[in-house]
């Protein structure tokens, strides 16, 4: 399996597992508007990830700076996107806001763990790459 693959596999996994686990206690406590914020801030977090991924995919192997830009700047767009889509559905009657930016913001932080991963994966694979140029160049000097 591909990283591609591997990190897609991963965060609908986590994304699952998430909604599973919290999705009882929250309708519970907060009744069907509260399901379907949660449900609703899943799909905006998730979908928001899967952008910024493929965004990042596309910034690998080009230079460090824009690698750079593309992490810390895809990092917070990604969180001004997912705000502006919660105000955006303030007048939904069937979503409860609070449960809907609760869960944005923890599924925001659960895509960027796994993005994080993702990251030090492809970094620590350049490694011996690196290494080989850094030898390759001793010896031909």
């Amino acid at each position: 399996m591909t990283q591609t693959g591997r990190f897609v596999a991963q965060l609908v996994g986590a994304v699952g597992v998430a909604l599973l686990l919290s999705s009882y206690p929250v309708w519970k406590l907060g009744g069907d508007r509260a399901l379907f914020g949660l449900v609703a801030g899943a799909i905006v977090s998730t979908a928001n990830c899967a952008g910024g991924f493929y965004f990042l995919r596309a910034a690998m192997g080009r230079s460090a700076a824009l690698e750079t830009a593309a992490v810390l700047g895809g990092f917070v767009g990604r969180l001004l996107v997912a705000i502006t889509i919660l105000f955006l559905c303030r007048s939904i009657e069937a979503i409860d806001t609070t449960a809907m930016g609760v869960s944005i913001v923890a599924f925001y932080f659960l895509s960027m763990i796994i993005e994080v991963r993702f990251l030090f994966k492809h970094v620590l694979s350049l490694r011996p790459r690196l290494a080989m140029k850094e030898a390759t160049h001793r010896v031909a000097s």
